[in-house]
């Protein structure tokens, strides 16, 4: 999928982001990532036995490391500019102006040049139309006006005015393949960085397959503005967060449209806190997004989305816990949270209970009928699944079991002397020895694993010989120096390697001297995929110690968290919600005699996407 901010074909779809040299360009280290000079309390320089820390640790610990991505501080730091740029200024253009753009194909990654002229100026757009693309003159002043009136003070009211852009954001409307649109933060980067940027603050249209009098042009264009101020906000917003503030924002317009929140009522087993790597399969990733916020912002009586998105409320989940506590003080736990909404996408009854299983859905989802036979069944994280049992005459004993544990990404670690990326968007984690190589040579030697978005995400590894002044990317197997979309910055791993492979450098040319040795992951913005694992470090006839800062040394073992919850009908169709307890992943149920009830099951761990497994028996 694109790495930035796409609105997809909602509106269309379903109705409605060669090998390189063995050195490169020796470039300078970036003052503010850490050399294993500095003291680094959270994770300490550890020698290639690395000792246990809990998993659950471990992964804050990378979250709260890892760096955010600065992309002209990172150019100046790999020497690809001498200076870091001054922000970029837009004059305001002459009326029809016509000029050039960079749009990028998101089905290919491939990127192409158009001319545009300026066809409408009002308070906060520059809209311009491709000059091969007709477009209705009054259909685009009557969707610009719609924007204006109804989208921007909404917007407004959402964010602080420190956010919003000093001058109209340029809107191109252009055929764009794989969207109805998209926000790309690197449009705002000089040339000198990326070369496809536009820099401008922009969004582009695909008024070739939504022109401006159908009406999701405006909610694609009220989506992506959002996405655009809510990044002026917080430079790394989490993803699923993000696009449902944008669904949000088009539903609280009056541009609902219910096609991906049915989508994903009919798949209820997709897991809010992540995403999808391809626009196609990402469809009920958004309509989760969306109905979730939907939740919070009804139950609420309006959702602060600025707050939420300057607490980086999509990876600290504490703060929207927060938020609910006001009103529901027993919800203490994002689990406990998300569990409510769960239940309340079956329910769908605001009179049951204190009102919490209730809000405005298109239709509730649907539960399977659960089996008298033993059933083996997986599900995902912050995901939910729902078994139906029928009224019986008497009573029957549910026998469940889930697993304990789970791993943070889908490898075997066998060995104690494993480094693990960490994940996140728009994010850099390094891992960093400073080692005298012996005088005859030697080789670094390492196990790999990584899955990193393709083209999009990136892991270096990098040499310094005047103690991290300057550094110099070192190819390997698995580097390549291609940069299709302009965010490969050296000779870069990225795409899936998800089998362990050996690797050996040769250190010999840098035979006696001081060096440093750092990996790098730099992730852009949108989908991040579970990172970089290195195994069994040694380099030849050297005891080095590594240096993690968003690295962190993991057994790849997360506890795994559950919560059960059964709705029971009487009768007369009263429902009644229990919460059924789990203990080391069992769980024993007396279903009542005479009640038809639902069981709803959701994994509820953490800083992972790996799914869970789990069993059950009912019994008379």
């Amino acid at each position: 999928m694109r790495r930035w901010r796409i609105c997809l074909l909602l509106w269309m779809l379903v109705g409605c982001s060669a090998t390189a040299p063995t050195t490169s360009t020796q470039i300078p280290i970036q003052p503010s990532l850490p050399t294993p000079a500095q003291t680094l309390s959270p994770t300490q320089a550890l020698a290639t036995s690395i000792p246990i820390i809990a998993d659950e640790a471990a992964v804050e610990r990378a979250s709260q490391q890892g760096l955010e991505r600065d992309l002209a501080q990172l150019a100046v730091d790999w020497r690809l500019i001498s200076e870091k740029p001054q922000p970029l200024r837009l004059e305001m253009p002459p009326p029809y102006e016509r000029r050039s753009f960079w749009v990028t194909d998101l089905t290919s990654n491939q990127q192409r040049n158009i001319s545009a002229t300026l066809q409408l100026s009002t308070t906060h757009l520059l809209i311009y139309v491709a000059d091969d693309l007709p477009v209705e003159q009054q259909a685009l002043i009557n969707a610009a006006q719609q924007f204006e009136q109804v989208g921007w003070p909404l917007l407004a009211k959402w964010y602080p005015q420190q956010a919003w852009p000093q001058v109209p954001v340029t809107v191109l409307n252009a055929a764009v393949n794989g969207a109805g649109g998209y926000y790309a933060s690197d449009n705002e980067l000089p040339q000198a960085i990326n070369p496809y940027s536009n820099e401008r603050e922009m969004l582009v249209i695909n008024a070739a397959a939504m022109p401006p009098s159908d009406f999701g042009y405006v909610a694609t264009l009220i989506h992506e503005m959002q996405h655009l101020l809510h990044r002026n906000v917080l430079s790394h917003p989490a993803t699923w967060l993000n696009e449902g503030a944008s669904m949000l924002s088009e539903d609280r317009s009056g541009y609902s449209n219910d096609s991906l929140a049915l989508d994903f009522l009919a798949s209820p087993d997709t897991q809010l806190n992540a995403w999808a790597s391809s626009p196609g399969t990402a469809l009920k990733h958004y309509g989760a997004a969306q109905l979730f916020l939907s939740y919070l912002d009804q139950q609420l009586d309006g959702l602060p989305m600025g707050t939420l998105a300057a607490a980086d409320a999509g990876d600290n989940l504490t703060s929207i816990t927060s938020l609910m506590t006001t009103r529901y003080p027993d919800l203490t736990s994002f689990d406990q949270l998300f569990a409510a909404w769960a239940v309340a996408n079956w329910v769908n009854d605001p009179t049951v209970a204190d009102g919490r299983y209730g809000y405005d859905l298109p239709r509730a989802v649907l539960p399977e009928q659960a089996q008298s036979s033993e059933q083996n069944l997986s599900i995902r994280q912050f995901g939910s699944d729902y078994l139906a049992f029928e009224n019986a005459s008497s009573e029957r004993t549910l026998e469940w079991q889930g697993n304990n544990t789970v791993p943070i990404f889908a490898a075997d670690v066998t060995s104690s002397a494993t480094w693990w990326s960490g994940r996140g968007d728009a994010r850099v984690s390094t891992l960093t020895t400073a080692i005298q190589v012996p005088s005859a040579g030697g080789s670094l030697i390492y196990r790999r694993w990584f899955d990193l978005e393709q083209d999009y995400d990136y892991a270096y590894l990098s040499l310094s010989q005047d103690n991290g002044q300057t550094w110099q990317a070192i190819a390997t197997q698995a580097s390549t120096g291609a940069n299709p979309v302009g965010l490969n910055i050296g000779a870069g791993w990225t795409g899936q390697q998800t089998t362990w492979q050996a690797e050996s450098v040769d250190l010999t040319p840098w035979a006696g001297q001081q060096i440093q040795l750092r990996f790098w992951v730099i992730n852009d913005e949108a989908y991040n995929a579970a990172g970089l694992a290195l195994s069994d470090l040694t380099i030849d006839g050297v005891t080095a110690e590594w240096v993690g800062t968003g690295f962190v040394p993991v057994r790849n073992q997360l506890a795994q968290r559950w919560v059960l919850t059964a709705v029971l009908y009487d009768q007369a169709g009263v429902a009644e919600v229990v919460s059924i307890p789990t203990d080391n992943g069992q769980a024993r149920w007396l279903i009542p005699a005479n009640r038809r009830a639902v069981l709803v099951v959701n994994a509820t761990t953490q800083g992972t996407t790996e799914a869970a497994n789990y069993s059950y028996n009912v019994t008379p």
